[in-house]
């Protein structure tokens, strides 16, 4: 019965496919390249050109679908702020109208014109966890200007030395014209460079491999490696490559007299690039291009010791790509703040963009995003122009199987930062407006105790209608791509979970911690509403049941981002991990310190969060000075 059954789906899900192709393909059996109103093979041939008519399921939802998706999202989003406005809601204008043809022309917006208010991207991110302790059941009572210590400490650190040897396996040259990359063989290239791209390039897709390889590679051997913008690009690859040969156990890749060797990985390479980009930079996509992987490894940390390649280590606490064992988030965020501005400057001037180009705006808008949620950076204004960039699809001829998944995970993330962005300005933006009004002069007086009120007046269907929206969202990934959602039983133990993954689990996990977050987020309000729950009538079961689900999401967002047991070098976004981890010890402690109402949100398998925090502090010291802020919060909340 069994194998029935499943001989009935495959037989339904290949005829559901075949529907796709037109008529007079299907009856030749030939491919079809689904082109409306008519497809290659009849324009040809002067056939005509018909379609059946067909009900998609959800797991074979085209691109286009997608995005449409997306649209209905938004718009259903706009009319529910429009019916919410008289009670805070703020009128929100859709701003997607996205085409979801990449090689066609665009007319993009012009920046000038366009209010800041009407950023998709809110400016500031009133969901990042230090914002939690400006709550009435807050211990701790920080004024509006103390809230901000992430930002302040991170740009008060200081520069950081250059003078890193070459790897260990590289022969010294004894040439002053000569750098001692042109002495790397061609297997060792060969290893870096596959490094790069087994580790680091599904995620976000900043290079195409096969221009790579023919074009940006040849030209850098050519040059030795000592000028020209592609020699520049090649040099951060083999940096990122060889900080994940190194985080996989390869420490050769470490400079020669190294004291701290696992930190090091690729800092030779990396510097060699800086130096060169000065010279190199121009107004074009490749500087894009090198300036994206700039941001990427100064954003993404690494294990400083071997000690810190234990599963157990928490993400922020090392370093790898950085100049030293610090974080370095300003640095990242003033090379992708660089590559915004740059693509500013070139959307406007292509008379039709390319896909690659569509690739590295969302790429941009992605990085930034990332940086932009926890810290309270200015925004470059790149979201402006998100409604004329179209999405980026990949050619037909380049559509196998391992491009499409990288594909449909790149355009999943486009789609739900979008919407993670609607959840900012529904629920948190106005708070962080009212905030700012009331706390126009910082001092220990200005406490922002009463801002978070706002909570108490968010409906319970707004929250509703954005987390049916985030479902929707989930139900309309390819099957390759889909997981289970969001269920009070799902498990958060991380003992039977294994380290050496794969890339493409490693980023389908990435995902579901992304999604787990979000849906945390969204929640939040219930769990205000439980913590300062005062009067004798009780607690709403709506409140009650959004309360754990707000800790409990927060909990499997930490568990599925990789930060409990995989390789601190991996991880495809470990500051926001660390952030994500900072909030959950948060809220833990407030329902510690409340009722038995309280701790009955509390989740199975909670006292993780004091396991997380015995880590950190063995490598506290090496943190950065945000994270070590962060360490030293919640000592003091017990």
């Amino acid at each position: 019965m069994d194998q029935d059954d499943g001989q009935q789906r495959t037989n339904t899900s290949a005829r559901r496919q075949a529907l796709n192709a037109c008529d007079a393909c299907r009856q030749r059996k030939t491919k079809c390249d689904e082109g409306k109103p008519s497809c290659g093979r009849c324009v040809r041939l002067s056939l005509a050109c018909m379609y059946a008519e067909t009900v998609t399921s959800q797991k074979y939802l085209s691109v286009a679908e997608l995005n449409g998706t997306l649209k209905r999202i938004e718009q259903k989003l706009d009319n529910l702020a429009d019916s919410r406005s008289q009670r805070g809601i703020g009128e929100q204008e859709s701003t997607v109208q996205t085409d979801s043809q990449a090689g066609g022309d665009i007319q993009p917006r012009h920046t000038g014109c366009v209010a800041p208010s009407e950023l998709a991207l809110p400016e500031r991110h009133s969901t990042a966890p230090q914002h939690l302790l400006s709550w009435p059941c807050s211990p701790l009572k920080l004024n509006s200007h103390e809230l901000r210590y992430p930002l302040d400490m991170e740009v008060r650190q200081g520069k950081l030395p250059r003078n890193i040897d070459p790897p260990r396996c590289v022969r010294p040259t004894t040439s002053r014209e000569t750098n001692w990359v042109s002495n790397l063989s061609l297997s060792q290239l060969r290893e870096l460079t596959r490094h790069y791209f087994v580790h680091f390039h599904s995620p976000y897709l900043i290079l195409d491999e096969a221009t790579f390889y023919s074009h940006q590679l040849s030209n850098a051997l050519q040059n030795d490696f000592s000028s020209g913008i592609d020699s520049c690009l090649v040099l951060l690859v083999l940096a990122l490559g060889a900080a994940a040969a190194s985080d996989t156990g390869n420490d050769e890749w470490v400079p020669l007299h190294s004291a701290n060797a696992s930190v090091e990985a690729g800092l030779a390479f990396f510097h060699l690039a800086s130096e060169l980009f000065q010279e190199a930079e121009a107004p074009d996509w490749t500087s894009v291009q090198c300036l994206l992987l700039m941001g990427y490894e100064k954003h993404q940390p690494a294990p400083t010791d071997q000690t810190c390649r234990q599963p157990l280590l928490i993400v922020a606490l090392c370093r790898r790509q950085l100049y030293s064992s610090k974080l370095r988030v300003y640095d990242a965020w003033r090379r992708i703040h660089q590559a915004c501005s740059l693509i500013l400057v070139l959307l406007p001037l292509e008379h039709s963009l390319q896909p690659l180009h569509c690739h590295l705006y969302w790429d941009a808008y992605l990085h930034e995003s990332q940086l932009l949620v926890e810290f309270d950076f200015p925004p470059s204004g790149l979201s402006r122009l998100e409604s004329a960039v179209p999405l980026p699809i990949a050619p037909e001829s380049r559509a196998g199987s391992h491009h499409q998944h990288d594909q449909f995970y790149f355009l999943a993330l486009i789609a739900l930062r979008r919407l993670l962005n609607s959840i900012h300005v529904y629920l948190y933006t106005q708070e962080r407006e009212d905030t700012d009004s009331r706390n126009q002069t910082p001092g220990p007086s200005s406490l922002p105790s009463r801002h978070s009120d706002k909570f108490l007046l968010v409906p319970h269907s707004v929250i509703s209608e954005l987390d049916r929206q985030l479902e929707e969202w989930r139900a309309c990934l390819p099957a390759n791509l889909l997981f289970a959602g969001y269920a009070p039983s799902l498990d958060t133990d991380v003992t039977e979970l294994d380290a050496s993954r794969p890339t493409h689990e490693r980023v389908m996990r990435s995902l579901k911690a992304r999604y787990f977050a979000a849906k945390s987020i969204m929640y939040r309000p219930s769990l205000y509403r439980l913590l300062h729950h005062v009067g004798t009538e009780p607690l709403p079961n709506e409140d009650m049941a959004g309360a754990r689900i707000a800790v409990h999401a927060a909990l499997l967002s930490v568990r599925e981002s990789g930060l409990l047991y995989e390789p601190i070098g991996l991880l495809l976004h470990p500051i926001n991990s660390w952030r994500t981890s900072f909030a959950l010890a948060v809220q833990v402690a407030f329902l510690l310190r409340g009722g038995d109402l309280c701790r009955a949100a509390l989740p199975r398998g909670w006292e993780v969060v004091q396991r997380i925090r015995e880590q950190v502090g063995v490598v506290v010291s090496l943190a950065s000075p945000s994270a070590a802020r962060d360490y030293e919060i919640l000592g003091n909340l017990g």
